[in-house]
């Protein structure tokens, strides 16, 4: 339902779902405002709205609806929520990760989107070295090469070895991105804050830049080859796909079945009513539908287009396809059910027989394939392991809050703009769709397991 928000001088005009708790509420008035959900009071009507309240106890809830929220941009000192853990208590591994917390970065306004996926693409360490290896690349008229030298960096100082306590505001990167693609540069019409943005998106841009940015290497080097080998190689997945009409008379007719190879740098996976896990989302997305002219029938035919996939890259990017768009009420809303996925994926299966006849050299313990062995970029057995996630809370992918979950070394970091706090491995996992809090994957990033 349509309801608005009146905050100090500014009236916000939002959707409410009366599915999800108060918090979700919350956290897009948080997007709009600044205001974080814990310094809201929201009040209907003179009755204060908790987090976990259930909406069907406010009378007064309708469509147009109006709320009263009270509260100040900013964080006020807290007391420690739990008692404090000396080094000398914690168990083995453990004193590691509160040595080393990584840096976060400072939301400059409804930049959760972009801090969330810098953050797990962080995880591709032979991209880092291809930007750090155009090392004198200045800033130019190449709006898009900026964006690489802004991105190489930021990087710079989020891996300076004497990290700072507090985060670090990407306002160079935030500027070189918004100027090479204007559209993250959006404002809201009321307001005049920079607008939400839709995670996935910017994490295809940023590659995108990254691809067209980073100078290619130069004859005879070696290191600068095996970096870079072209962000395609090292994140891109290949398929070969083959399309075949579903009539048995066209067949028949002696129409043949037809063979393409495309390549994507993500894959993406829809999700219906069958899927329960990201193994069987993969497979449901591997096999399309389509409608095209039959010249052996004479007539508009349906086909079915099944992938396979012939390369697999050393970084695998799942993409839920977790947003549909309804025309109704105009705008793109979230597709909420349950996904569950794992720290292991085996991509075996999926592949062709002619990868899979290569792959099963290292995996029946041997050394690998040597076509596997002498390419750098490539996954060599087919499994992989998780190292980053990034997750939305929230209705809608333009409004709402992301944030990234990443591994570092064998610690797992969750990282909330710049709030970077340590998690368990199981925290990560229950992201999958039915959480408490809202959180749910959006993008998953495996790296290829070492053995």
């Amino acid at each position: 339902m349509k309801v608005s928000v009146k905050w100090t001088t500014q009236k916000y005009d939002v959707e409410l779902d009366e599915s999800q708790p108060p918090i979700v509420f919350k956290t897009v008035l948080y997007s709009l405002s600044g205001v974080s959900p814990d310094r809201q009071k929201l009040l209907l009507k003179g009755v204060q709205v908790k987090d976990d309240d259930e909406w069907t106890k406010f009378k007064g809830l309708k469509d147009g609806a109006s709320f009263l929220m009270m509260g100040t941009v900013g964080e006020l000192p807290k007391a420690p929520e739990t008692k404090p853990t000396f080094i000398e208590d914690l168990k083995p591994g453990q004193s590691a990760t509160l040595t080393r917390a990584p840096v976060g970065l400072t939301n400059l306004g409804n930049t959760c989107y972009m801090n969330a996926t810098l953050q797990c693409l962080r995880q591709v360490r032979e991209m880092q070295a291809a930007l750090e290896a155009d090392a004198n690349r200045k800033y130019s008229q190449d709006t898009i090469g900026n964006v690489a030298v802004a991105l190489r960096d930021l990087y710079k100082q989020l891996n300076a070895p004497v990290p700072t306590d507090d985060a670090v505001p990407p306002l160079a990167f935030l500027a070189a991105f918004r100027t090479a693609y204007p559209q993250f540069a959006q404002q809201e019409p009321r307001s005049g804050q920079y607008a939400q943005q839709d995670a996935e998106e910017a994490w295809n841009q940023l590659l995108t830049a990254v691809k067209a940015g980073v100078a290619p290497p130069k004859a005879g080097d070696a290191a600068s080859a095996d970096s870079s080998s072209s962000l395609e190689k090292l994140m891109g997945v290949e398929f070969t796909n083959t399309t075949t009409c579903d009539d048995p008379a066209a067949a028949a007719a002696g129409e043949m079945e037809t063979t393409t190879a495309t390549s994507d740098l993500r894959m993406t996976c829809h999700i219906s009513a069958q899927v329960n896990n990201v193994q069987q989302s993969i497979a449901e997305s591997l096999v399309q539908k389509l409608e095209k002219n039959s010249a052996a029938l004479g007539r508009t035919a349906s086909y079915t287009v099944k992938a396979q996939v012939a390369r697999l890259p050393k970084y695998l990017t799942i993409h839920f396809a977790r947003f549909f768009w309804r025309a109704d009420i105009k705008q793109r809303v979230k597709i909420r059910r349950n996904v569950a996925y794992s720290t292991e994926l085996d991509m075996y299966k999926y592949c062709t027989p002619e990868l899979q006849d290569k792959l099963r050299a290292k995996r029946d313990g041997g050394n690998a394939h040597p076509d596997l062995a002498a390419d750098a970029t490539c996954n060599k057995s087919g499994v992989y392991e998780l190292c980053a996630v990034l997750t939305h809370i929230g209705a809608s992918s333009d409004s709402g809050h992301y944030i990234a979950w990443a591994k570092d070394g064998k610690d797992w970091f969750k990282f909330d703009d710049d709030k970077v706090s340590p998690v368990t491995e199981a925290d990560v996992l229950k992201n999958s769709g039915s959480s408490a809090d809202g959180h749910i994957a959006y993008l998953l990033l495996y790296r290829a397991k070492e053995e």
